[in-house]
């Protein structure tokens, strides 16, 4: 079992050391390295601790709001003008990079930065699942911008270190577990209804409607590892919020334990 940041975990993906990277949201460079079985539909959006500031409607406005520090996890891709926004803020010296959402938490408890981007259970899920952070859930503020739309999340499936058989195999266990609906009770289960309204249950054959999310950039951070049985299994515990990759060195890969989707969350 290794133990790595996001960001690393993006270049073991990449390199073909890792043969799953879960959980992950649809990126053009991903798709370069893997196949994308999506799972979920969600948006990252605009989190900060209730307040009186006056309300953020779009990047701009953030951008402008130039006394507000944010705090994103390096690795996390929510796309082009997530990635602008990234270069702006930290030209003008208030952004700051973290290998994790627990760290981001941390900083927002103690008040030295002010906002954050990623989906809300990300950050909700360290803060019920960490004692340091405890309660920064009910404080939380979600302000949705336009320029970070719906998209697609789920699981990347290597390219480089998978056959093809194995490839099909994993594509069918997944999309099965897509379909099941149980990784949505999951987060039903643990997680407030108003972090939940980022989220939509899809089919994963839906594949072009965007009804597909962030499995999600947080499923194993919510207690998603035993997903695979009877091969050589290895989780790979991302500090990163338990933003993990799964590394599987496919030998036999018989099927997914619905019992472990269900205790999404704990």
């Amino acid at each position: 079992v290794l133990v790595a940041p996001r960001a690393r975990l993006e270049a073991m993906f990449e390199a073909g050391k890792a043969d799953l990277l879960i959980p992950a949201s649809s990126t053009l460079r991903r798709d370069q390295h893997g196949l994308f079985i999506p799972m979920l539909g969600s948006r990252p959006l605009l989190i900060s601790l209730q307040g009186a500031r006056a309300s953020i409607n779009t990047m701009q406005e953030l951008i402008e709001r130039r006394e507000l520090r944010v705090a994103l996890v390096r690795g996390y891709d929510y796309g082009a003008p997530y990635q602008a926004l990234a270069k702006e803020l930290s030209s003008q010296g208030r952004l700051f990079y973290e290998v994790d959402a627990l760290s981001v938490a941390r900083l927002m408890q103690s008040g030295f930065i002010d906002a954050t981007i990623m989906a809300p259970t990300i950050l909700a899920g360290v803060a019920q699942n960490d004692a340091r952070v405890y309660g920064l859930a009910d404080r939380l503020r979600l302000e949705a911008l336009p320029e970070l739309p719906w998209g697609m999340s789920g699981v990347y499936l290597s390219r480089k270190s998978l056959t093809a058989e194995d490839q099909a195999t994993l594509r069918e266990l997944l999309d099965k577990a897509g379909r099941s609906g149980t990784v949505m009770e999951g987060f039903q289960r643990h997680h407030r209804q108003a972090d939940l309204a980022p989220l939509v249950a899809g089919h994963s054959d839906d594949r072009g409607l965007g009804h597909c999310g962030e499995l999600v950039e947080h499923v194993l951070d919510l207690g998603w590892v035993h997903v695979l049985s009877a091969g050589d299994v290895h989780v790979l515990p991302a500090v990163d919020d338990v933003d993990e990759a799964l590394v599987v060195h496919a030998g036999s890969v018989t099927g997914l334990q619905p019992a472990s989707l269900e205790r999404v969350g704990g």
